[in-house]
């Protein structure tokens, strides 16, 4: 996922598209279960070229953390932790126009809170296997309509679906892309 995103961020569209305005800043952390965080790359303004590369490496060499001594990055997923994570790192970040946080995971909450509320802050989602069943024997909804429920605040809010792994730069390129570049307004001609 972290080589997924450095690949994404250094896409000739992606990098078009965070030169196109005012400068960006970017922070980056992993998460698992719900005491399970920590920080790839803290917060970085990027304003040139060489800022966004640097960046990149840094998260696309962030080793992933496979256990502590204490064994407790375990194969958990605490959703609501992350959230709460992620706002703690915004609010330690620069003061910035628009604030977005960026969820990517590959199911549901199982450890901890499903959500949390986070003000004035937009969270987006990334679903690793969108919409395959979370419960086969249940008929549970795909990971997408969970976000959307238990992820998704502010105006603008979306989903956007990887199908694997494999495809996780591609998505998440996808999503900078949408995030990056301002909404199309058009008009209708009489």
């Amino acid at each position: 996922m972290m080589r997924g995103t450095a690949s994404a961020l250094i896409d000739p569209q992606v990098r078009a598209a965070i030169f196109a305005g005012p400068p960006v800043a970017l922070a980056a952390y992993v998460w698992a279960g719900r005491r399970e965080q920590a920080i790839a790359a803290f917060w970085s303004v990027i304003h040139h070229p060489e800022d966004l590369a640097e960046f990149a490496d840094r998260i696309g060499s962030f080793p992933r953390p496979l256990a502590d001594p204490l064994r407790i990055w375990g194969g958990r997923t605490g959703v609501g932790a992350a959230l709460a994570a992620g706002e703690r790192l915004i609010r330690n970040g620069p003061t910035c126009d628009a604030q977005t946080l960026d969820v990517a995971g590959d199911g549901p909450s199982n450890d901890g809170p499903e959500s949390a509320r986070l003000e004035g802050i937009t969270v987006n989602a990334l679903a690793i296997g969108g919409d395959i069943p979370l419960d086969h024997y249940e008929g549970t909804a795909g990971l997408s309509l969970w976000y959307a429920e238990y992820v998704l605040q502010g105006p603008g809010a979306f989903v956007m679906i990887a199908d694997g792994y494999e495809d996780f730069a591609a998505a998440m390129q996808r999503k900078l892309l949408r995030e990056l570049m301002p909404p199309l307004l058009g008009a209708l001609t009489r």
